[in-house]
């Protein structure tokens, strides 16, 4: 049950790279 979690790793990367 790591999808969730995943997604708002990659979500959060994504903004902080932005």
């Amino acid at each position: 049950m790591k999808q969730l979690e995943y997604l708002h790793v990659t979500v959060r990367k994504h903004a902080e790279n932005q």
